[in-house]
C-alpha cells in the first residue's frame, strides 16, 4: 500500500493531527485539561532536574550541570528512560557515598 494512501486514511482534510491519531495522543492537547497536564509535567521535570543538579553540586560532582540538564531531556525518549536515568543517578550517588566513607575510614589512624 503506498504511503500516500496510508496517510490519506489517517489524516482527513480539515482535522487536527491530534484528532487524526487519537491512539498516539492520550490527552487532548488543545483543551484546557491537556494544557494543564503538560504544564504540570513540565514543572515536574524542571523540579527533578533542579533537584538532581543541586544534589550533585552539593556532593562535589564535576558532572552536576550535565545531570541536572540532561536528566529531564531523557523524557523525550520515554518516561521509562527518564525513570531509569534517575535510578542510575541514585545508584551512582550511593556508590560514591560508600567510596567516600571507605576512604575516610582508611584515612583515620
Amino acid at each position: 500500500m503506498p504511503l500516500r494512501s496510508i496517510l490519506g486514511h489517517a489524516i482527513r482534510p480539515g482535522s487536527m493531527p491530534a484528532q487524526a491519531m487519537p491512539d498516539l495522543v492520550p490527552v487532548e492537547l488543545y483543551s484546557t485539561g491537556g494544557v494543564l497536564v503538560l504544564l504540570g509535567l513540565a514543572i515536574l521535570y524542571a523540579t527533578v532536574g533542579r533537584w538532581i543538579y543541586a544534589d550533585a553540586r552539593n556532593r562535589g560532582s564535576e558532572w552536576a550541570w550535565q545531570w541536572g540538564f540532561g536528566t529531564p531531556l531523557t523524557v523525550f525518549l520515554g518516561v521509562d528512560v527518564f525513570l531509569l536515568v534517575i535510578v542510575i543517578y541514585l545508584l551512582l550517588r550511593a556508590s560514591d557515598d560508600r567510596a567516600a566513607a571507605s576512604n575516610a575510614e582508611r584515612a583515620e589512624p
